[in-house]
């Protein structure tokens, strides 16, 4: 029930005006009921304060004007109206006892009210004690005060009928204000939410084949503003994420059909004609070093999926940064001094580091190897590591041309070259940073790009390791070739 929000936002608002409505017809009731019935008090006070003025006290004895109190009980609204003495005798009026009243006067003037029934006729009576003046003044100054008292009563039918009509137009009042209420407070819910019922038509038209941002929606609430923006970005990231897949596929699609192309035609050859032993044997070297690549490609992959999906908890081993570039640099150095690189080296011998060794050195591998690769012939390729408190830097940089900015994000992709015709297709993959970018989050560290000039410069960055027990290599990193000695570094060509 109430699964819309314009019906909660009715259901909410009616049940505020009802609440409102009810509240105010009681309130209004009882104020009411209480201005009535203090008029009605009133009355009855004035015909017992007027009655008791035509009556006097002479030698002890309380004298009525019976004449004049007619007048008030004929004249007036009051039922019946009673006088009595200081014993609590009635002297004028029903001698009934009514109303439940103690009969005897009170010793100081006093008021004392009574609601009953008489012969079926609801009753408002008073009770009303007062001190009686003595006939021409005779003892008022020597005798004590003469308490008498007056009963009169009045019929509380016209008030009661009143409150009744006053009610039962208050509750008309108060379902025809609901009624019309929630029909009102419908429509306007409907007015307010159809900025919502627009912006849920625009969304339900959402496809794949349609991922362009939501147009402006008018009149959209502005608690709403935030939700449509962010929903845009949600849109914008959803389609470049399906970039990005359409992009991998088409680029895994160009690195399998290179392996799988020289895999066919290898095969056929060899199938054509007639071949020695020896032939047949040098073309299964050929199928099964196509067949290694592209098992390596796929167990690059697999790898790297792996590591993104986050179930994967690699064990931290104790190690010198130094020892690591240098068994890194090992690796590539050969092919640094075939590309005439010029190979500058600063790395301190007293950086610990607390890292899954095997991710570190692969992370290494392939930022060294990209440098190698991809330095400009006869360029520079910098190597340089520096140790603050209690973190570390390492910053690998090469000369390059052609790169960008906005290539700074695209070559952490998979597939993502440079070279957009892939000319290095079945060498190299273009995996080796999305590799890295997916370990160094297991390592502890953080890798940045940037552009210097026309230097690339990867950065890698991690907190130093609590435990000091390595024992660091203390020879200087030497690249393989000839070398220049310079002061804390060396340089090879």
């Amino acid at each position: 029930m109430f699964h819309s929000l314009k019906d909660r936002l009715a259901a909410g608002a009616f049940l505020i005006l009802a609440t409102v409505l009810i509240a105010s017809g009681v309130v209004l009731y009882f104020w009411l009921s209480e201005e009535l019935n203090d008029q009605l008090r009133e009355s009855l006070l004035v015909v017992a304060k007027g009655a008791s003025a035509q009556v006097a006290v002479e030698h002890d004895f309380l004298e009525i004007y019976h004449n004049r109190v007619d007048h008030y009980l004929e004249d007036g609204p009051s039922l019946f109206l009673q006088v009595l003495n200081a014993r609590g005798v009635v002297l004028y009026g029903p001698e009934e006892g009514l109303a439940g009243f103690d009969y005897r006067p009170a010793s100081t003037s006093a008021e004392e009210w009574r609601t009953f029934d008489w012969n079926g006729t609801p009753v408002l009576a008073l009770k009303y004690t007062f001190s009686a003046v003595h006939e021409y003044g005779y003892g008022s100054e020597q005798d004590t005060p003469y308490h008498a008292a007056i009963i009169v009563g009045m019929d509380r039918t016209p008030v009661l009928h009143t409150l009744a009509g006053f009610r039962t137009t208050i509750i008309v009042a108060t379902c025809v204000g609901s009624v019309l209420g929630a029909v009102l407070l419908k429509l306007l819910s409907s007015l307010a939410t159809r900025p919502l019922d627009e912006l849920a038509r625009k969304i339900d038209a959402i496809d794949h084949q349609h991922l362009t941002p939501l147009a402006p929606v008018r009149h959209l609430p502005s608690e709403c503003n935030s939700v449509f923006d962010e929903l845009n970005l949600l849109i914008n990231r959803v389609e470049q994420e399906l970039l990005r897949e359409r992009t991998f596929t088409s680029n895994i699609s160009h690195e399998l059909r290179t392996p799988l192309t020289g895999l066919r035609s290898t095969l056929e050859v060899s199938m054509g004609q007639d071949k020695r032993p020896e032939d047949f044997f040098k073309s299964q070297e050929v199928c099964l070093q196509i067949v290694l690549e592209t098992q390596s490609l796929v167990d690059t992959l697999l790898r790297m999926r792996r590591l993104e999906s986050g179930n994967f908890t690699p064990e931290k081993e104790e190690a010198a940064l130094q020892e690591c570039v240098q068994a890194s640099w090992d690796n590539f150095s050969e092919r640094a001094g075939q590309r005439n690189l010029i190979c500058e080296w600063e790395v301190p011998d007293d950086i610990p580091l607390h890292v899954p060794l095997d991710l570190f050195l692969t992370v290494l591998n392939n930022l060294i190897e990209n440098a190698v690769e991809y330095a400009i012939a006869g360029g520079i390729l910098r190597i340089q590591a520096t140790r603050a408190s209690d973190t570390w830097t390492l910053s690998i940089a090469n000369s390059q041309t052609g790169l960008n900015q906005e290539n700074l994000q695209q070559m952490f992709e998979p597939f993502w070259r440079g070279d957009q015709s892939r000319a290095a297709t079945g060498t190299h993959a273009g995996l080796g940073l999305s590799i890295v970018q997916s370990m160094v989050k297991y390592c502890g560290l953080t890798l940045e790009s940037a552009l210097k000039g026309d230097l690339l410069i990867m950065t890698l960055q991690g907190r130093l390791a609590e435990s000091t027990n390595v024992i660091p290599n203390t020879a200087q990193p030497i690249a393989t070739g000839p070398l220049e000695s310079v002061t804390g570094m060396a340089k090879a060509r």
